[in-house]
């Protein structure tokens, strides 16, 4: 069991936070026998999104890892077949979902482009009200777990 001594408050080092109500999140993860569901509360009293969805990193998004085949080992990562998105909401209200690398180990970045950004078979909604930004995001077992 994860407790406070596991969780970090200094997502990015190099940026400075005077506290909660400047950055903060709270995070749930669940299985259903379909999809895994993600929903992130970030309390950040700006919302700066990257005008660029392809480097979401930069901004204010929700980045998401894992290795759907359980391969890593201490000392060798594995990362070549695990996957990578980054969800976003944009300032116009658009949200992008961005499938960056699948468990294929191949990059799927422009691929999005082709379709508008959106993974369809994953589902994204992302609100801000005030200074929260809620991430609800379900994933299909397929992409999760593939083979």
């Amino acid at each position: 069991m994860l407790g406070d001594a596991h969780v970090s408050k200094a997502f990015i080092s190099t940026l400075p936070r005077s506290g909660d109500a400047d950055l903060s999140a709270r995070v749930a993860v669940g299985w259903t026998k379909d999809a895994l569901k993600v929903r992130v509360e970030v309390t950040d009293d700006q919302h700066c999104p990257e005008r660029d969805y392809t480097h979401a990193y930069k901004g204010d998004s929700l980045q998401l890892y894992f290795d759907p085949f359980n391969d890593a080992l201490p000392g060798h990562p594995n990362t070549d077949d695990d996957v990578e998105y980054a969800f976003t909401l944009q300032n116009d209200g658009t949200v992008s979902r961005w499938l960056e690398k699948g468990a294929e180990g191949n990059f799927k970045g422009e691929a999005n482009q082709r379709d508008k950004l959106i993974d369809p078979d994953v589902k994204a909604e992302i609100t801000r009200a005030g200074t929260r930004t809620i991430y609800e995001i379900s994933l299909p077992r397929e992409t999760c777990l593939p083979g």
